[in-house]
């Protein structure tokens, strides 16, 4: 049967229990969950909801909480896929309440609700109560008629049904008439009518209170709430006014709040409060169903209503705003005493305390960097006031982080030279934030293309760093390491990595993925592609085994980095599986920087296969995140990306406009972080019809990276610049380049440098051949890369004209499995399942099914069967 999801207004300031609103009749065990703003967070959020489905089956979600509970959070989506699995065994319909989830704004867990509802197993509903349309799929789920909608009209009870309610359910034995003006008061709300039954089962007059209750719509049904609250004993009603602070209850807690007392709110009789009152009262109130919903299958932990806790906020400011601030002050020293900082920073700011809310801050952050996403970081130190957070170095240095995570480069620079104006006072602070301060300013200029300041600044955070600080040092050591990457010393580039080296194993997996994505960069530009990929996808296999799973949300950008080298082996399909699960992540967890760079790969990749519009929404999108990052260098390679794509549909007068501003001519010196400019202008002197100029600045970059080794940049100038000759006439030269290009390239397995040079380098490797007429076998297998070209039978005279499309296509050969791919391989052709093969190569069956997706790409096939007789074809199997 197809999934369901209800969605359900709240046309009012209260919501009924789960009890009275779900029926004990349904065929169903239901969990209900009542939202807040706090649980914005996706990890809290599912954490919230998997405790509620264990109250009504405990059985599932074990996995799922261990995974949220993790010291490495996990993408959320597979670990609902556990969840969705236990789901699924379950022998009895459960329903899932999620209640006031107009609270909810984060976009994350909108996507996971999305995600739950796509997959929903046939013993699952969903009831979603929310005071407005949630941004879920609804026009989805309403066209495949999975959506019942109960909106505010439906809700309302008519005549006969508030008979049922209030003589049946309630026992008031109320005369026709006097139902028929409560439902004209109260249009029918059932909380609304409740209400009247709660204050009419204390009311000897029953028709008199009705009466006064219609005498006014709005003030009779504020009078009626406060009738409510007025009719608890006098110890309950304080109890109620005072922890309405909190935003969850515990006896203890809720004790540490009343502990100072007064007349306008007497504990009790005598003023005194008796030992562990507060237990005592919660357990009346959840007797009584007034409004309090329990957290854990204990009972120990607590929360109100959350339209009901806003009434009693609102009736206690009555008390005057010191008043109130003292039950802050009170919840946030006992969160303190008992190791619960995050919550007591929240009742520092809600009393306006922002000193001890910097205090908490300074000792909360720094568990941060490499934990989580910056959005509570930024949250939090946003509320402190300005002033305050100046004068506060660390905090200001830990607010820098946050900015830069989030892409606002500019208010970090800011907030560094903040963090030293703030520490020139004290010597001893000002040493504490040199280091920190040296690895994030060496971050900030390596963004924007300052390489030399940036290798200063990351030398000088190395040596004020002590050896404990492994995040900021390992951020320092990469930055070092891509700036020498970036000049072509790829020597001393890998060495800087040394120390990095010795440390990983131990190292968290931001720390890993910085150091495996930087080592395997440059193995890439040494144009050791296999190595690369294997180095790349140790942080993945890093994450799996600090976490249990590869994709988690610090390993977006290693993934962004396999994508790349697929594509470089012309591995379409694999690309584009590694790059857009890459830029996921880094959705998820904006991760700016490396969004960017994926969005780059993107568009480059959309580019290939021809589809102009998916590239140019990619850059478009890539153009809006690098103008909010106010990085010149990421606008600069931003406009970069939009000229290649311009040259390659052939828009040559958005090309010369991006000649003229970029300032990129023939006579520019070569450098590290203008290569791409260059060899991009290279492209477009050939499409001016300027070969010969084209041949010198390809010559010129050829020189300036042989000598370095960095194969993975000269590879493009020798290709471009055997198209120039070719077009030159000088085709005996272009040979020979083209030649040079070959032996590089082959060892690295490259096909897309020589694919993009188009029909005039298919014609030169059509002439490949050795001395007796044969053709070079890897020229051969480049030629069959070609769009349009047939494959080449190795030591045949026959050639095909690479310039004339060919009537049957090739697909593309697919990229290179590595050795742990085609043991998987040959395991899944004997018949292994994947418990199985994970059992023989000592994996986890989540890393097997990792490999064998990986297969799947590269082998461009959807499933198991598909990949071995493919294999087979391919002479991958016997």
């Amino acid at each position: 049967p197809p999934p369901s999801e209800a969605l359900r207004p709240q046309p009012s300031p209260l919501t009924p229990p789960p009890s009275e609103a779900l029926s004990p009749q349904k065929p169903f065990a239901y969990a209900w969950l009542s939202l807040d703003a706090d649980d914005n967070a996706p990890l809290r959020f599912w954490s919230y909801v998997v405790a509620a489905l264990q109250t009504a089956a405990p059985s599932i979600g074990r996995v799922a909480q261990a995974a949220f509970d993790a010291p490495q959070p996990l993408p959320i989506e597979p670990v609902l896929t556990t969840l969705i699995n236990d789901l699924a065994r379950l022998d009895t319909p459960l329903l899932l309440v999620l209640d006031d989830y107009h609270v909810i704004t984060e976009p994350a867990i909108h996507r996971s609700v999305d995600y739950l509802l796509e997959h929903m197993p046939a013993s699952l509903r969903l009831i979603v109560i929310t005071r407005e349309d949630p941004p879920l799929a609804l026009p989805r789920l309403r066209a495949r008629g999975h959506l019942t909608e109960i909106r505010a009209a439906n809700l309302r009870f008519t005549t006969d049904e508030a008979a049922v309610f209030l003589n049946t359910s309630q026992a008031l034995a109320l005369p026709d008439p006097d139902i028929v003006t409560l439902v004209e008061r109260t249009e029918g709300w059932i909380t609304g009518l409740r209400l009247a039954a709660l204050s009419l089962q204390n009311t000897a007059d029953r028709h008199g209170f009705v009466a006064a209750f219609s005498a006014s719509d709005r003030f009779v049904t504020d009078y009626l709430v406060d009738e409510i609250l007025s009719r608890q004993p006098a110890h309950r009603r304080a109890f109620l006014l005072q922890t309405a602070v909190l935003n969850r209850l515990c006896g203890p807690l809720c004790d540490a709040v009343l502990h100072e007392t007064s007349d306008e709110w007497p504990v009790t009789s005598a003023g005194q409060q008796p030992a562990e009152h507060s237990s005592l009262v919660l357990e009346e109130l959840e007797r009584a169903n007034l409004f309090l919903v329990p957290l854990d299958h204990e009972r120990r932990w607590f929360r109100y209503h959350h339209l009901f806790a806003e009434f009693l906020r609102l009736r206690l400011r009555e008390a005057g705003p010191e008043r109130v601030a003292a039950l802050y002050r009170r919840a946030r020293a006992w969160c303190v005493a008992h190791g619960l900082p995050r919550e007591a920073l929240g009742y520092a700011l809600a009393a306006g305390d922002h000193s001890a809310a910097a205090d908490l801050l300074e000792a909360i952050l720094p568990e941060w960097p490499g934990q989580e996403p910056p959005d509570d970081a930024l949250r939090q130190l946003t509320a402190l006031p300005e002033p305050l957070l100046r004068q506060r170095p660390v905090l200001c240095v830990q607010f820098a982080w946050a900015l830069m995570f989030a892409g606002r480069m500019a208010e970090a620079a800011e907030y560094l030279a903040a963090a030293e104006a703030a520490a020139a006072a004290d010597a001893v602070v000002a040493r504490q934030i040199a280091g920190p301060v040296a690895a994030h300013r060496a971050y900030l200029h390596f963004f924007a293309g300052a390489f030399q300041t940036a290798q200063h600044e990351a030398q000088l955070a190395l040596t004020l760093l002590p050896p404990g600080e492994t995040v900021l040092r390992a951020r320092a050591a990469v930055v070092l390491s891509s700036v020498l990457r970036f000049a072509g010393q790829l020597h001393a580039a890998e060495a800087a990595l040394l120390p990095l080296r010795d440390t990983v194993a131990s190292a968290s997996v931001y720390t890993a993925t910085l150091y495996y994505v930087t080592l395997g960069e440059i193995q890439q530009e040494r144009g050791q592609l296999h190595q690369a990929i294997e180095t790349f996808s140790q942080a993945l296999a890093f994450a799996e085994r600090t976490t249990g799973r590869p994709d988690t949300p610090f390993t977006g950008f290693a993934s962004i980095a396999i994508g790349h080298v697929r594509y470089a082996w012309n591995d379409l399909a694999g690309a584009a599986a590694a790059i857009t699960r890459g830029i996921a992540l880094c959705r998820e967890w904006r991760q700016a920087d490396a969004l960017a760079i994926g969005l780059i790969e993107l568009a480059e990749l959309e580019q290939s296969r021809g589809a102009f519009p998916l590239a140019q929404h990619a850059l478009d999108e890539l153009r809006q995140i690098v103008t909010t990052m106010g990085s010149s260098w990421g606008q600069a390679q931003a406009r970069l990306a939009q000229a290649r794509l311009d040259l390659a549909r052939g828009d040559m007068a958005a090309v010369e406009h991006w000649v003229r501003t970029s300032g990129v001519s023939a006579d520019a010196v070569v450098a590290g972080t203008g290569f791409d400019e260059l060899q991009t202008f290279g492209q477009v002197l050939i499409a001016r019809g300027d070969p010969a100029g084209a041949a010198r600045l390809f010559e010129r970059l050829a020189e300036q990276f042989h000598p370095a080794g960095c194969i993975n940049r000269l590879l493009p100038a020798l290709v471009w610049r055997a198209r120039a000759l070719a077009e030159l006439g000088r085709h005996e030269e272009a040979l020979a380049v083209l030649g040079e290009a070959l032996t590089l390239g082959e060892p690295g397995g490259y096909v897309r440098v020589f694919v993009a040079g188009g029909p005039p380098v298919a014609a030169l490797l059509g002439r490949m051949k050795d001395e007796g007429g044969r053709m070079n076998p890897y020229a051969a297998h480049l030629l069959a890369a070609f769009p349009g070209n047939k494959p080449v039978a190795v030591g045949s005279d026959s050639q095909p004209s690479p310039l004339t499309p060919q009537p049957s296509p090739l697909t593309p050969q697919p990229s290179p499995l590595t050795p742990r791919e085609l043991a998987i391989l040959r395991l899944m052709a004997a018949g292994l399942s994947n418990q199985a093969i994970g059992a023989e190569l000592a994996l986890s069956v989540n890393t097997v099914r990792w490999y064998a997706s990986q297969l799947y790409a590269k082998l461009d096939v959807s499933g198991r069967g598909a990949a071995v007789a493919r294999a087979r074809a391919l002479g991958l199997l016997p």
